[in-house]
């Protein structure tokens, strides 16, 4: 009879790939970044609370956060941002992290100005 711990690695090395995340932002996990448009698209009633020619924006009512994708055609394309409150030595901060594709210089910039447009408690960003 094998032990629990043995037990449990077996079950987590014979799990699907499919079934699992291949990402995670914010606190939400998604396969792809198409899959998450889709979710909050559904989520939201396919309207997004914010667009403009730049990007669309969709909120995660559970986690209380905003994932913001940017449209084709836009600098730093293809990216998503998401920003979410956090509680930091007694104050209300936005923690930003994003995944972007697109050019670095472009993301960067992005990036940036999403994480000056309010106050941060941490900007973490990854390809």
């Amino acid at each position: 009879m094998l032990p629990l711990r043995a037990l449990l690695a077996v079950a987590l090395c014979a799990t699907p790939v499919g079934t699992m995340a291949a990402d995670a932002l914010c606190g939400r996990e998604f396969a792809s970044i198409g899959a998450l448009h889709g979710e909050l698209m559904r989520e939201n009633g396919g309207v997004p609370v914010f667009e403009n020619a730049a990007f669309f924006a969709f909120f995660d009512r559970r986690r209380h956060v905003l994932f913001a994708f940017t449209k084709t055609g836009a600098p730093a394309h293809p990216t998503l941002i998401c920003r979410k409150p956090v509680l930091v030595e007694g104050a209300v901060r936005m923690h930003v992290e994003a995944r972007c594709a697109g050019p670095r210089v472009e993301c960067t910039k992005l990036i940036e100005r999403f994480a000056e447009s309010g106050d941060q408690a941490d900007a973490t960003a990854a390809p």
